[in-house]
């Protein structure tokens, strides 16, 4: 079964409605505790998530021989919760109180290249994960501490487009300068807007592990983990055809910190991407064995 075929009901606009004033009601704390219970119930009655999960740590643990990683109940009950916790962490930094001293940068030369980058107004092309929470990057945005880009486009599924416009727009949540673009809709004109947002120093999102629903056809096979997996074709040929910086990322949470792991791609040759984009994967699912979000039958 293919993501795009699973109802994800964690994103839901009623639920991350719920979600928001629950958090603003009690607080983070409160909700993290709301959050296991969730993860609890989720995980006993949900059997294809269980089975999912197991397919995965079976094959990491074959692929690091690490006891820690082997495939038990424990170990994809951590997996659940780690992804319900994140969701909590994304409704802070959707109210602007993340505490920003809480994201450290693993390489702090690539930090201060990628400030500078956004200072000068360069382009950023960033090809993210389902793996850890990119989503805490946006505790950046207007902070002052911190140069500003002029646009931040974020590529989603049409559904969950409409859903996180839909989110944003009825609590009157600050936008920035933020544009989102369906990815089912990418086209010429899409990637000339894209190219005119980057030239102008913007930055955006783009995720490089989830495969084309509309066009299967356009899916590469890579290996991960000594498996098979599809990544598509699309968000590698962006960043060939439109040439600006471009970093692979990804934020992992560690005994409450969020680690922010850059790799900056100097080949932007399509299959050369993605073989760098696995290898890149492999390296943050040993860092964080548990923030590896892919709850559907990714492993082929």
């Amino acid at each position: 079964m293919e993501w795009f075929n699973i109802k994800e009901k964690s994103a839901g606009e009623k639920r991350l409605l719920l979600s928001w004033y629950l958090y603003k009601l009690l607080g983070t704390k409160i909700v993290l505790t709301i959050a296991f219970f969730v993860a609890l119930v989720t995980f006993l009655t949900n059997k294809d998530l269980r089975y999912y999960s197991q397919k995965y740590f079976d094959a990491l643990y074959s692929f690091t021989k690490n006891k820690k990683h082997k495939p038990s109940l424990l170990n994809s009950f951590r997996h659940v919760l780690s992804y319900a916790t994140a969701l909590v962490y994304k409704m802070e930094v959707f109210a602007g109180t993340y505490n920003i001293n809480n994201i450290i940068f693993a390489d702090k030369e690539l930090e201060q290249k990628f400030f500078n980058q956004i200072k000068n107004k360069e382009g950023i092309l960033f090809i993210c994960s389902h793996i850890g929470n990119v989503n805490i990057m946006k505790a950046f945005l207007n902070n002052n501490t911190y140069p500003q880009p002029e646009t931040v486009s974020i590529f989603l599924q049409k559904e969950h487009c409409t859903i996180f416009n839909n989110f944003i727009n009825s609590l009157e949540i600050k936008r920035e300068n933020l544009k989102i673009y369906p990815i089912e809709e990418f086209d010429v004109t899409t990637v000339s807007e894209l190219d005119d947002n980057l030239k102008n120093g913007g930055i955006a999102f783009i995720a490089g592990d989830r495969v084309s629903s509309h066009n299967p056809e356009k899916n590469t096979e890579v290996k991960f983990l000594n498996k098979k997996i599809y990544l598509p074709m699309g968000s590698f040929k962006l960043a060939q055809v439109l040439n600006y910086k471009t970093y692979f990322i990804s934020c992992l949470w560690n005994k409450g910190m969020y680690d922010v792991y850059l790799e900056e791609q100097t080949n932007l040759e399509i299959s050369a991407l993605q073989d760098n984009f696995a290898n890149f994967l492999e390296k943050m699912v040993q860092k964080a064995p548990f923030q590896f979000y892919h709850f559907y039958d990714i492993l082929l």
